[in-house]
């Protein structure tokens, strides 16, 4: 129909991305075709000379570009600030591989890379302004993509991740059997990364308000021990924090 949940659909048309399908561009690298929209503001494309930053938006399960594009209207705020975006589709079209723990799974970090590479390469993007943002599934491949990549993102702004853990109830976690946050700790002995983090959730979350054990909270805990900030402890279940919302700490 014409319209969303609360407002009229995106004109795909009208938005003027640049749509490529099952794009084999990337075959060097990644050995699958690829999808993905791509929109460049007009005042970039009236002045190539100027660098400007880049903006990936990793879609959620089961969601494509264009469901990506109209939630986040990250390119709305692109055209209006000066940056590109960038809206892939995960390799199976189904969710990203964020976990890494099957090794004969797609390779979507690969696919991430490789397209920053071809934005840089293609597009006047600056290299040092690379940002990753993402919806659920995509939330946690953003941060998975900055966590094996922290030379190559300037920060990530995720919203509503549901991972590591189990979605509606506490659960026990170990940073070190999550593949994601153990290659991260061991990268950062070569060179002590530090990386900016914005994380939001929503209140329909089942683990709003956040509480201790659950997905919400082992991720930013393990981002404050990344970023070298003191981890405070998360209230219980059975005694959530009075405000309703945010992280004491």
């Amino acid at each position: 129909d014409d319209y969303g949940d609360l407002e009229p659909r995106m004109d795909l048309k009208k938005a003027g991305f640049e749509i490529f399908l099952e794009d084999t561009r990337l075959e060097e690298k990644v050995k699958k075709p690829h999808t993905w929209f791509t929109s460049v503001p007009e005042q970039v494309k009236l002045h190539p000379e100027k660098k400007v930053p880049l903006m990936l938006f990793f879609h959620g399960a089961s969601d494509n570009p264009a469901e990506a594009a109209e939630m986040s209207k990250f390119h709305e705020l692109g055209e209006r600030e000066g940056f590109i975006t960038v809206y892939p589709w995960g390799t199976n079209r189904t969710q990203w591989n964020s976990s890494l723990e099957d090794p004969e799974a797609e390779d979507d970090v690969g696919f991430a890379i490789a397209l920053i590479d071809y934005m840089i390469a293609n597009y006047p993007v600056d290299p040092e302004r690379i940002y990753l943002s993402g919806f659920s599934n995509g939330a946690a491949h953003a941060q998975v993509v900055a966590l094996l990549h922290p030379d190559r993102i300037a920060a990530i702004c995720h919203i509503d991740s549901n991972w590591p853990g189990k979605r509606s109830e506490p659960s026990e976690v170990n940073f070190e059997d999550v593949v994601p946050f153990r290659l991260a700790m061991e990268k950062k002995k070569e060179y002590d990364y530090l990386i900016p983090v914005w994380y939001t959730y929503g209140t329909r979350e089942p683990s709003y308000p956040v509480y201790a054990k659950c997905t919400q909270q082992y991720q930013y805990d393990f981002w404050k021990k990344y970023n070298h900030i003191a981890v405070a402890a998360t209230p219980s279940r059975e005694n959530p924090d009075p405000c309703g919302c945010g992280v004491p700490g």
